[in-house]
C-alpha cells in the first residue's frame, strides 16, 4: 500500500501536477485508434471543455511518455512519430505584441518559441539515453552528437558543443529575452526564424542519427486561444504548410473563438489542412468505462496492486479492455466502492429520517387542505410497503383534478397501472423537494459512481474531485480498512457530504473563470434559483427542470452581449448546449436548448437528469443573464406567483446572505 493517503492520490486532478511522463497514469479511452495524433501526418486541432484531458490527451503523444522508463521496451517503431510539448506562458507571450513592440513583435514571437522548442530537442534526447531503448551503440553516438558550427555560432557557443547542451543556452537566452521585452531598446538578444531554423536542426542534424532517420516530429501547442490574434495567425500559417519532417497542432478550449486566418489570403480549413479531435464526443460512448478505469487505476497504484496496472496505456491492451466482462468487472469494483442507491432505495432511506416524513405528512395535508377532504392524512401513507406510492400522494393531492376519495382507493389497492407514469416521471423530483424543506439535508440520490458520471459529464476534473472530496470526508473517521481493496468502500453519508461542497465550491470558483468570471457566476446562481422554485412546486406538475430555451429568438445572431455571454458560459462548461429538439408548444421554435451543467445540480437541491426545460421569453432570458438585481428579483416573484409556491421565505437553501450579495 502507498505511504500517501487515498485522497492525495486523488488530490492531483490537473495535468500540471503530474510529470510529464503519463505512461501507466494516462487512460486510453476506447475509440482511441481512431484519434491517435502520432498517426496523422496532417495538422490536428484538439478541442475540449474545462477539465476534459486536453493537456494530458496531449502529453500521451509526447517524448517523455514515448520514452517513459516505465515501458518494458522502447521501439523503433514507436520512433517513427515522437510529440514535443509547449504551452505559451501568458505573461510572456502576451508582452510580445504589436501594439508594444510595432514590427518586430514576429521576430520575437518567433525566437522566443525556437528557444523553448529546440530546449525541448535537448531534453528529448537526454530522455533518449535514458530510455530502455536496445541498441546502446546508438545511445552512446547520441550522448557525443555536436551542434554544427552554424548553430554553434547562432547561440553563441563554442564550436563542437553538444546537442543535449542546448537546453541550458536557449534558458540564458530566454531570460535575456524576457529583460530586453521589459525594456525594448535596440535588437533582441537573439534572431531567428523558428520553423525554418527547427526544420533545419532535424534534417540536418537529428535525423542524421540512426533512432531518428525515419522520425516525424510533432509540435503540439496547447492553449492555443491565450495566444494573441496575431500570434494564432502566425501559427496558423505554419499548419497550413506543415509536413513531415515538423507537424504543427494546436488545442484549445471548445467553443472558443480563434483566428482561423493565416499571413497570406487563404484560411486553414478543416479537413484540407487539419483534422479535428473533439474529446468530449471522443468519450460520449465509453465515458462511463473510461471513468471506472480512470478511478480504478488510482485506487490500484494506491492499495498496489497491478491486475490492470499500466494496461490503460496501452494499444495493444484494446482487445481485453473491450470485453464485456472486463468492462462489467472494472465498473463493479468502482461501484462497490463509491456505492449508489437506486431511487427505491433513496426512498426508503427518505423514510428512516422523521422530519422528511413529517415534511411529507405537511404536504399530504396541504393537498387535502386544498380539496377541503375531511379524509386524515395517516390514511395516504404506508411506511413499510408503499413508499414511494406514499411520496407520490403528496403531490397528487396537490394537482386540481385529483379526486382524494378516487386517489386513495387507487392506493389502497396498490394500483401499480395508475402510479408507473409517476414512478417515472415525478418521485425523484418529490423526493428533492421534500430534502430541499431542509438546508443541512443532501439527497443521497446524488452519491455513488454512476451519479459522479452523470454529475460530472465527461469533465474528469470534476470526477475526480468528486471522488477526492468523498475520500477525504471517509479518512477523517476511524477504523478504516486501507489493506484490501475489495473491502474498501466510502459510505453514501460520506460521499453526500463531499458532493455538496464539491459543488458549492464549483460555484464559488466560477467568478475567477475568464473575463466574464462574476457575471457568469451570477448567471449559474439565478438560473439555480429559478430552477428550484420549480423543484418546490407542490404539485410537481413539471419535475426536474434543470434546462431552457428562448422562444422565438436566435442568441447567436441577434443579440450581441447575450450571444458573448451564452459562449462564456459554454467555453467555461457552465452551460451545455444541444439543439432543441422536443418542442413543447406551438410557440416553441428555438433551436437551441441550454442546460446547467449537473455539478450545480447538488448545490441547489436540483436534479441532475436530463428531463424538464422552461421556455424563457426573450426579455425573461435577458433579466437573468443582463439585468441588475432589482429586475431579477421580480421576475423570480413572478414566477413565484405563477408556480403557486409559497415557500419562498423560510424554507429555501439561500439565506440572506446568498453568493449573490458577494457579486
Amino acid at each position: 500500500m502507498s505511504t500517501d493517503k487515498l485522497s492525495t492520490i486523488f488530490s492531483k486532478n490537473r495535468t500540471e501536477e503530474l510529470p510529464d511522463d503519463v505512461w501507466g497514469k494516462y487512460v486510453l479511452p476506447l475509440n482511441y485508434e481512431e484519434h491517435n495524433l502520432l498517426q496523422f501526418r496532417k495538422s490536428t486541432v484538439v478541442k475540449g471543455g474545462r477539465g476534459s484531458g486536453k493537456t494530458m490527451f496531449l502529453k500521451y503523444h509526447c517524448y517523455p511518455t514515448i520514452f517513459s522508463s516505465n515501458k518494458s521496451e522502447l521501439t523503433k517503431d514507436e520512433l517513427k512519430n515522437i510529440g514535443l510539448y509547449w504551452r505559451p506562458d501568458t505573461d510572456f507571450s502576451n508582452m510580445i505584441t504589436v501594439n508594444y513592440l510595432d514590427k518586430t513583435w514576429k521576430a520575437v514571437f518567433e525566437v522566443y518559441f525556437g528557444l523553448s522548442i529546440f530546449s525541448e530537442f535537448s531534453k528529448l534526447l537526454i530522455k533518449f539515453n535514458e530510455s530502455l531503448y536496445k541498441n546502446q551503440k546508438d545511445k552512446d553516438l547520441i550522448k557525443t552528437m555536436m551542434l554544427s558550427n552554424d548553430l554553434c555560432e547562432l547561440f553563441n557557443m563554442k564550436k563542437e558543443s553538444l546537442v543535449t547542451s542546448l537546453d541550458k543556452e536557449c534558458q540564458r537566452y530566454r531570460s535575456e529575452l524576457n529583460d530586453w521585452l521589459n525594456y525594448p531598446e535596440g535588437k533582441p538578444p537573439i534572431i531567428f526564424g523558428a520553423k525554418e531554423k527547427i526544420s533545419y536542426f532535424i534534417n540536418t542534424i537529428i535525423k542524421t542519427c540512426e533512432p531518428f532517420k525515419e522520425s516525424c516530429f510533432h509540435i503540439f501547442i496547447d492553449e492555443f486561444e491565450n495566444l494573441t490574434k496575431e500570434q494564432q495567425i502566425l501559427i496558423n500559417s505554419w499548419i497550413k504548410h506543415s509536413q513531415s519532417p515538423l507537424i504543427f497542432h494546436i488545442a484549445y478550449k471548445k467553443h472558443y473563438e480563434v483566428t482561423s486566418n493565416t499571413n497570406g489570403n487563404e484560411k486553414i480549413v478543416d479537413v484540407n489542412d487539419y483534422r479535428i479531435i473533439d474529446l468530449e464526443k471522443m468519450y460520449e460512448e465509453n465515458f462511463d468505462i473510461l471513468a471506472s478505469e480512470i478511478i480504478f487505476s488510482k485506487i490500484e497504484y494506491f492499495f498496489q496492486e497491478d491486475k490492470y496496472k499500466y494496461e490503460i496505456s496501452k494499444i495493444s491492451s484494446f482487445d481485453k479492455r473491450k470485453n464485456i466482462s472486463y468492462q462489467t468487472d472494472i465498473k463493479n469494483k468502482v461501484k462497490q466502492i463509491f456505492p449508489s442507491l437506486s431511487i427505491k432505495e433513496t426512498t426508503n432511506t427518505l423514510f428512516k429520517d422523521n422530519a422528511l416524513v413529517n415534511k411529507l405528512e405537511k404536504l399530504i395535508k396541504d393537498g387535502l387542505k386544498k380539496h377541503n377532504s375531511p379524509i386524515d392524512v395517516e390514511k395516504f401513507i404506508c411506511k413499510e410497503e408503499k413508499q414511494d406510492k406514499s411520496i407520490l400522494n403528496g403531490i397528487l393531492l396537490n394537482r386540481e383534478k385529483t379526486n382524494p376519495a378516487d386517489l386513495l382507493i387507487k392506493f389502497e389497492k396498490n394500483d401499480n397501472e395508475f402510479y408507473k407514469q409517476y414512478l417515472n416521471n415525478n418521485l425523484l423530483g418529490t423526493i428533492l423537494l421534500l430534502y430541499t424543506s431542509y438546508e443541512q439535508k443532501i439527497c443521497p440520490y446524488y452519491a455513488g459512481f454512476e451519479r459522479f458520471s452523470l454529475l460530472s459529464q465527461a469533465n474528469i476534473r470534476h470526477l475526480l474531485e468528486l471522488c477526492y472530496q468523498s475520500i477525504v470526508a471517509y479518512e477523517k473517521q476511524d477504523n478504516i480498512d486501507f489493506t484490501v481493496i475489495d473491502k474498501f468502500s466510502v459510505p453514501i453519508e460520506y460521499q453526500a457530504q463531499a458532493i455538496k461542497l464539491t459543488s458549492r465550491t464549483q460555484i464559488n470558483k466560477i467568478s475567477s473563470l475568464g473575463q466574464y468570471g462574476k457575471e457568469l457566476q451570477k448567471i449559474v446562481i439565478r438560473l439555480g434559483k429559478i430552477f428550484l422554485l420549480s423543484q418546490k412546486r407542490k404539485s410537481q406538475s413539471m419535475a426536474e427542470v434543470n434546462q431552457f430555451t428562448v422562444k422565438g429568438f436566435e442568441l447567436d445572431t441577434t443579440d450581441e452581449e447575450s450571444a458573448k455571454l451564452i459562449n462564456e458560459c459554454k467555453i467555461w462548461g457552465i452551460l451545455l448546449e444541444e439543439s432543441n429538439t422536443k418542442q413543447t408548444t406551438e410557440k416553441d421554435n428555438a433551436t437551441k436548448l441550454y442546460i446547467l451543467h449537473p455539478i450545480f445540480a447538488p448545490y441547489f437541491g436540483i436534479s441532475p437528469r436530463r428531463k424538464r426545460k422552461i421556455d424563457l421569453e426573450y426579455q425573461e432570458f435577458k433579466t437573468i443573464f443582463i439585468d441588475k438585481e432589482e429586475a431579477y428579483q421580480e421576475l423570480y416573484k413572478k414566477y413565484t406567483k405563477l408556480w403557486d409556491n409559497d415557500n419562498q421565505k423560510g424554507s429555501s437553501i439561500y439565506s440572506t446572505n446568498s453568493l449573490l450579495d458577494f457579486i
